[in-house]
């Protein structure tokens, strides 16, 4: 059963996706929100054909909207209490890393890049097109 993302961390990458980051490969959003169930970070994952997202994707129509894919948030509040550095951090990269593509697009570059730890299945709030990764 795939659990579905918090409306909130949703609505805050859809607000961020609004502004046009085409001129970026990746836009990466840092706030200090509370973002409700746990969730620290989010982003598009990575895809190839006519509904790509994620890193280096063109500007496209989402929900008859112009939105940038390439974008993705980290927050370093969670139910209240201030995050650890290295845990924004962890969240920030595994995000990045999530715009890079789905998982057997990623197994090179965690091998690469030695993220291994980064990127261990996880249970998350989001489906495929969404990832987050909540503690």
């Amino acid at each position: 059963m795939a659990l579905h993302c918090p409306p909130e961390a949703k609505d805050i990458l859809d607000t961020f996706s609004e502004t046009d980051h085409s001129g970026y490969c990746l836009a990466h959003l840092f706030t200090h929100y509370d973002v409700p169930n746990g969730v620290l970070g989010l982003a598009y994952v990575g895809t190839t054909g006519s509904t790509s997202g994620g890193i280096c994707s063109q500007r496209t129509t989402l929900k008859e909207e112009d939105a940038s894919l390439n974008t993705g948030f980290t927050t370093s509040l969670n139910h209240g209490v201030v995050q650890p550095f290295l845990l924004v951090s962890l969240v920030t990269t595994h995000e990045v890393g999530c715009t890079l593509g789905p998982m057997p697009v990623l197994s090179w570059w965690v091998g690469w890049l030695g993220w291994t730890r980064v990127f261990l299945p996880i249970p998350t709030y989001c489906t495929l097109v969404d990832r987050s990764i909540s503690f």
